[in-house]
């Protein structure tokens, strides 16, 4: 990862064998122990985005999706 990530840098949230993609809302914790609020979308079978979540993930843990703020 290049640096860390800030509030609504995308992120790609490890998931189970697979990985989704998310927002981070905000990072906390002290160094070496830093974590990410990442909003993360609930989809339906077809794909449909019907609400989102947020889950907190260790930065070791996650990847950078471009590095494109969300406007």
């Amino acid at each position: 990862m290049f640096g860390e990530p800030e509030q609504g840098h995308r992120v790609v949230v490890p998931w189970g064998v697979d990985g989704v993609m998310g927002v981070v809302k905000r990072v906390y914790g002290p160094p070496g122990q830093r974590r990410a609020l990442v909003a993360v979308p609930i989809q339906s079978s077809s794909g449909e985005t019907l609400d989102e979540t947020t889950v907190s993930v260790s930065l070791r843990a996650l990847d950078r999706a471009r590095l494109l703020p969300v406007s």
